[in-house]
């Protein structure tokens, strides 16, 4: 198995076991104070990921950026649907879910033709086949569910 394929099981088997520790560090700590320790945590991880090379150690890093990760995304999801009324709270989940994988999206996307010195074929069939995408989602017609 690949490297970059381990460090991914890293990260989510650290998201797995932060779900699972998840509701005791919400006992003790306020949702604030998971947002801003998660995303210390991060942080750190990510220029651990940036400036070290020891492997072992690297996975490690991996497992806690999992943990960070899930608890950021548990308490902003949570905070999204606490916010709004009930009888909105449908939409604006909807709306909060395409905006946030919409920026992941357009986010890689970008980075991708950033990161290539020539803008290759592949970075324009993704950003065709984004657009392709979010024009169904942005069209005004109405399909028949029935």
């Amino acid at each position: 198995m690949p490297t970059s394929s381990r460090f991914i099981t890293c990260f989510g088997f650290g998201a797995v076991v932060g779900a699972a520790l998840l509701p005791r560090v919400k006992r003790r700590f306020t949702v604030n104070a998971v947002v801003a320790l998660a995303t210390v945590l991060f942080a750190l991880v990510s220029a651990v990921t940036a400036l070290w090379r020891f492997i072992p150690g690297l996975g490690i890093a991996m497992m806690l950026g999992g943990v960070a990760w899930i608890a950021m995304m548990a308490s902003l999801n949570s905070a999204a649907q606490t916010a709004v009324p009930a009888w909105v709270r449908a939409r604006a989940l909807g709306i909060y879910l395409i905006v946030f994988q919409g920026g992941l999206g357009v986010g890689s996307a970008l980075w991708r033709t950033r990161n290539c010195t020539v803008f290759s074929n592949q970075a324009s069939m993704n950003l065709r086949s984004m657009r392709a995408r979010t024009s169904g989602a942005t069209s005004r017609r109405r399909l028949r569910l029935s």
